[in-house]
């Protein structure tokens, strides 16, 4: 892109071929498409850190477009990760939240874009949040959680620190939901 004008060495085939498209954002240069030919699949691993994690959104075209470079494409995008929110409710006795861990959870998995879903999810990793407000979104994993899976909070009186845990292992995270825990 130069000058709000696009150039490109690619052209559209011809009104004799058919394609579709597929597309994800936001944009990132470590995702690399595992074929070449077909349906497009990549590997993607949520990052650790909750203030480096976005939305990851795919879309794919209607089948079959007429390559003849007059016919738009239209891409509507779906989300593909789950997003975890959690707000403050009524902790007698705790002044505030001062962490909460999200561990033993998949990580890890590989998408299949013309599906617009995840074929694996794998790895294991733990997610440390010390931000509780309402800005702050975790996106991980879509996964019936594994055996083992906890939620850890630790609240503060003061010099007082108290930790609970539960357990997630009957959890479920579905693609493109949002799931709000209240801690009370």
């Amino acid at each position: 892109r130069s000058d709000n004008s696009w150039t490109t060495n690619v052209y559209w085939p011809g009104a004799s071929k058919k394609a579709t498209f597929f597309a994800y954002a936001p944009y990132k240069s470590d995702i690399v498409l595992k074929s070449t030919s077909g349906t497009p699949k990549f590997d993607y691993t949520v990052p650790t850190e909750i203030d480096n994690q976005e939305d990851l959104l795919v879309a794919k075209s209607d089948e079959n477009i007429v390559c003849d470079g007059k016919t738009s494409v239209a891409l509507n995008f779906t989300h593909v990760l789950s997003a975890i929110k959690f707000v403050k409710g009524e902790t007698p006795g705790y002044k505030e939240i001062k962490e909460i861990k999200i561990s033993g959870v998949y990580n890890k998995g590989t998408l299949n874009m013309d599906s617009q879903s995840w074929e694996s999810a794998d790895g294991s990793a733990t997610y440390s949040i010390s931000t509780i407000d309402e800005k702050t979104v975790c996106f991980l994993m879509p996964q019936s959680v594994p055996s083992g899976a906890k939620l850890s909070v630790t609240l503060t009186n003061g010099g007082t620190e108290h930790t609970f845990e539960a357990d997630l292992k009957t959890t479920t995270w579905q693609a493109g939901h949002q799931y709000t825990y209240k801690i009370s």
